[in-house]
């Protein structure tokens, strides 16, 4: 069982990030190499003076000290010239709904997602019947909540996040039985988060099984030692067991977890201020509209019109995202991708060194900037980067056919 340590709803947040596959294939590179046709157009040999992410902030629209509320009125306007070029979009309500969630406009973010659900196929209907069934779940409503799921099981029967709402409102429904199965399930498949596994204890010592709870209360620590859920679940369950001891260890280590958890949280919350808040939700807004306006641009439509312009919309607002939150590894795959796909090599490569930078272990981060060097035919940096991925994986596929690229870039 592989299991990630996911916060349980924060997907609410991220859920459209997901990693990306290697934007070009190494096979198809080799073949270009012995064809003598390794670029499509005469590619630009000098590298620009600044990064695309050293773009100044003004030429985003905002200032480098943009206070709470300028972000915020930005990221709204975009979010209206966004659902003005797609008044028919799910995905584009889905953005907005979630927003409005961000900001605790429940209201509003319930009724944007009921919109998206009646637009909606596919992903977009399923994106917009969850956050329904969130704001369900946060209304006490678990019926509506456990309803809206078992839907959802059948629209995106391998979506993980689903099991653990619909096990949540069966707990808080006092469906103890019915969570344990969920959870059980949901854990022999390859996507199972510890979340699931300490949901799973908690069931089980409601259930009144205390050496159950215990099994999976250490297995839990296992995957991360410092779960609050655990420590506290184990002093209980040993508590039942009638071993005090156990119980006495398990309840100072949970004190003391909790204990430091309270400070740091304190800490964030002194340092999270107004300007902060708006920080993130904006960002997210921006990388939401960027992706849809990027989808279009890459063949995607979400309309039958055309919107002018959507690859420097993509771009804009997804620069925006990543100068707001520069870390966040998704966001740049995403911008690397549609950077590539218009045929801009140095903004691609660009937004490569970056994630190579935070990843560094990544062996496609390194593929991909040796293969957008081997395009603008500096053979020098790609036969670099090319074998940084070998060094990193040499049994990799991917990394024998980069050998044999090296080879290619050798001898020209």
């Amino acid at each position: 069982m592989n299991l990630h340590a996911n916060s349980l709803y924060a997907v609410l947040a991220q859920r459209r990030n997901l990693p990306l596959l290697l934007l070009f294939s190494i096979i198809g590179l080799a073949i270009l190499w012995t064809s003598g046709a390794i670029s499509f157009g005469k590619p630009t040999i000098h590298r620009p003076s600044q990064t695309v992410l050293e773009t100044p902030w003004e030429q985003l629209g905002l200032g480098a000290q943009a206070s709470a509320a300028e972000l915020l009125e930005l990221a709204d306007k975009q979010l209206m010239q966004l659902l003005a070029d797609f008044p028919a979009s799910a995905e584009a309500y889905n953005a907005k709904a979630d927003r409005d969630f961000a900001i605790s406009n429940m209201s509003a973010a319930q009724e944007s997602w009921t919109t998206a659900a009646k637009l909606g196929t596919s992903e977009g209907k399923v994106e917009a019947i969850y956050g329904l069934a969130i704001i369900a779940f946060e209304n006490g409503q678990y019926d509506s909540a456990i309803g809206m799921c078992e839907e959802l099981q059948c629209l995106s029967p391998d979506n993980s996040r689903i099991p653990l709402l619909l096990a949540d409102s069966y707990i808080h429904q006092g469906k103890l039985q019915a969570a344990i199965l969920v959870l059980e399930q949901h854990l022999s498949q390859a996507t199972a988060s510890v979340q699931a596994l300490e949901m799973l204890g908690n069931a089980q010592l409601k259930s009144r099984h205390p050496q159950l709870a215990v099994n999976i209360f250490q297995q839990v620590l296992e995957f991360a030692p410092e779960s609050r859920d655990a420590h506290y679940g184990l002093a209980q369950a040993w508590a039942r067991l009638g071993d005090r001891e156990k119980a006495r260890v398990y309840s100072q280590s949970f004190d003391a977890l909790a204990k430091g958890r309270g400070s740091s949280n304190m800490e964030a919350a002194r340092s999270f201020e107004d300007r902060d808040f708006a920080a993130s939700v904006a960002a997210q807004v921006f990388f939401d509209v960027g992706t849809i306006y990027g989808s279009q641009s890459m063949g995607a439509a979400l309309e039958p019109m055309a919107v002018e312009g959507v690859e420097d919309l993509a771009i804009k607002n997804m620069l925006r995202a990543v100068r707001l939150n520069p870390s966040m590894i998704s966001w740049l795959g995403e911008l690397q991708h549609i950077y590539a796909v218009r045929g801009d090599r140095w903004g691609a490569i660009d937004v490569g060194e970056k994630l190579a930078e935070l990843e560094p272990a990544v062996v496609d981060h390194w593929l991909n900037i040796g293969q957008l060097y081997a395009e603008l035919e500096l053979s020098e940096l790609a036969i670099k980067a090319f074998q940084k991925a070998i060094e990193i994986s040499p049994s990799d596929s991917r990394c024998q056919q980069a050998k044999a690229v090296i080879e290619k870039l050798e001898t020209k």
